[in-house]
């Protein structure tokens, strides 16, 4: 059950960046999926805790991204590409588009994870959990895609840079 946290963290140190300015793993990431595994004993009543901890942390992190997404849509919406005089429906339905390929990346993403569990069925407490941490972390690293696409310097390719 901790092969995926471990593997996790693995690749993600890895992505994390040592500069200030760049986009680093939030150690609010991993350290919520943590807590949230240490409430767990190995027994049946103690994974149900951490289950539900993981939903509630993936209903907050769902919700972040959400909030991203609306942002930088808006953005789209209120300020068009130079010289364009109104909103760039093209460019909204490119973002449209990327969000749905990306929801369904999440989605094969987290199912690969589960495919390594002895019980891939979600009704099972354990693959649960590690289906949530799954999700928990894809959504984490969406919403800090796409608050970069606003936040971005030169060096960050982001389709909302005007002018």
């Amino acid at each position: 059950m901790f092969k995926f946290l471990v593997l996790t963290l693995g690749i993600i140190s890895c992505q994390a960046y040592a500069e200030e300015d760049t986009v680093r793993v939030n150690d609010h990431d991993i350290s919520a999926i943590k807590d949230c595994w240490q409430k767990n004993s190995d027994d049946d009543t103690d994974i149900n805790v951490s289950k539900s901890c993981l939903r509630q942390e993936y209903n907050l992190v769902d919700a972040q991204l959400n909030k991203a997404y609306g942002e930088a849509y808006r953005y789209i919406e209120q300020v068009p590409r130079t010289g364009a005089k109104k909103p760039d429906t093209e460019q909204l339905n490119l973002l449209k588009k990327s969000q749905r390929a990306w929801l369904d990346f999440r989605d094969k993403e987290c199912e690969l994870i589960l495919s390594n569990e002895d019980v891939q069925d979600l009704s099972d407490p354990y693959s649960e959990s590690e289906w949530l941490s799954c999700m928990i972390i894809q959504t984490n690293t969406r919403t800090r895609q796409l608050q970069l696409y606003r936040n971005s310097e030169d060096f960050y390719p982001s389709p909302l840079t005007r002018g």
